[in-house]
């Protein structure tokens, strides 16, 4: 199962969430890292992903302009190229307390079939950069993970039935 992770890093805590994902998912999965600035959707999507994971910092309840073009230039892609995607997970870095699931649906929505977006984004609020708790990001991230894991077991039993 081959697992992509795209994000948008503005404060250097997006690249964090989504090495330390890549981190505790490669011990199952084929997971790639990337940054959306610095890889296009049609090589993403070559590679026929059977789960994308998106994050970015999201401010004032709008997602950043250059992970949702980004999202928006798989639609222009062939359809063969987008058919193997299974599942959508998403995670946002926030300052203000927000519904980042709102805000991910609303955006993905525009591309995917809501039933492969899941339902369940990781939150990581940070009020100050310098104070920010690394073990906590660290355990949110690893309970994520975990969530991810069993989401793909859950759908994998419903397909096998």
């Amino acid at each position: 199962m081959i697992i992509w992770i795209v994000y948008v890093d503005l404060i250097g805590v997006s690249k964090i969430v989504a090495e330390n994902l890549a981190e505790y998912l490669e011990e199952t999965f084929d997971v790639n890292v990337a940054n959306a600035e610095k890889i296009t959707p049609s090589i993403v999507m070559e590679e026929s992903p059977d789960i994308l994971i998106y994050g970015t910092f999201i401010n004032n309840r709008v997602l950043n302009s250059k992970i949702r073009d980004w999202i928006l230039e798989i639609y222009h892609l062939p359809l063969p190229s987008k058919t193997n995607t299974q599942e959508i997970f998403t995670f946002g870095v926030i300052h203000k307390d927000t519904d980042i699931n709102e805000i991910w649906t609303k955006n993905l929505s525009k591309v995917y079939s809501p039933n492969i977006t899941a339902k369940k984004s990781l939150k990581i609020k940070i009020d100050n950069l310098k104070s920010q708790n690394k073990l906590e990001i660290q355990k949110s991230v690893k309970n994520y993970a975990n969530y991810i894991i069993n989401q793909i077991k859950e759908r994998n039993k419903r397909i096998v039935k």
